[in-house]
């Protein structure tokens, strides 16, 4: 788990999770060496949630923690909903990222099964 705390209020966390399972050692040719790689499969998983209040600011009495609440519902609510695109669009760049880093070469992304049934 990750979280970056945006503001005094408002924090993002991040929910990293990497499995693999059935890698097995394989000899390639790689820019004319041989390298020695695995095959396998993996699964990313990013999980983002926001967390409001995190330091309990707004907890003391029903009438603050009714304060925050109104607060979350009707003034912050547009710009958590613009602000959730854009932490969508950063966790697939993390998961690009790690990719990346891993030198992995995969099939599929993350609307592969959007359209199957």
């Amino acid at each position: 788990m990750a979280y970056r705390n945006d503001t005094d209020f408002f924090r993002v966390v991040y929910n990293i999770f990497i499995h693999t399972w059935d890698l097995i050692p394989v000899q390639v040719n790689k820019d004319g060496k041989k390298k020695l790689l695995e095959k396998g499969r993996i699964k990313i998983s990013i999980g983002v949630a926001f967390e409001y209040d995190y330091e309990n600011k707004w907890e003391g009495t029903r009438m603050h923690t009714t304060l925050r609440d109104f607060y979350i519902k009707y003034i912050m609510l547009r710009k958590i909903q613009v602000y959730a695109d854009k932490i969508e669009y950063e966790a697939h760049n993390l998961q690009e990222t790690i990719k990346q880093w891993l030198d992995m070469q995969a099939r599929g992304n993350q609307f592969a099964d959007v359209w199957e049934g």
